[in-house]
């Protein structure tokens, strides 16, 4: 799972996070069937090549996010990385939105 970790699980199936299971399924469904490298006969072997690595990444989303507890898992992960990012949240600050005392 920690290979995985580094990209949005959710971005690669095309999902949020507040997704049921069973969206989950249905999106992965879809792109299962678009990137299948049965379906992908056909193309160039780059193309081919590009479709098969995506229908993996999809496969590799879906068998964490399928399940509850890695799902639970992967979300504590994710949550994790969000409160550790080095770069400010909102990266602009105006001296005119601050209020202080003079005194």
């Amino acid at each position: 799972m920690c290979e995985a970790a580094e990209e949005d699980l959710y971005a690669v199936l095309g999902a949020s996070p507040s997704d049921s299971v069973q969206q989950l399924r249905h999106r992965y469904q879809q792109l299962a069937l678009q990137y299948h490298p049965d379906r992908l006969g056909g193309e160039s072997s780059s193309e081919a090549e590009s479709g098969v690595k995506k229908f993996l990444e999809v496969d590799a989303a879906w068998r964490i996010l399928n399940d509850q507890n890695t799902r639970r898992q992967y979300d504590l992960q994710r949550r994790v990385r969000e409160l550790k990012q080095d770069w400010p949240v909102d990266s602009t600050i105006c001296l005119e939105d601050m209020t202080w005392e003079q005194g």
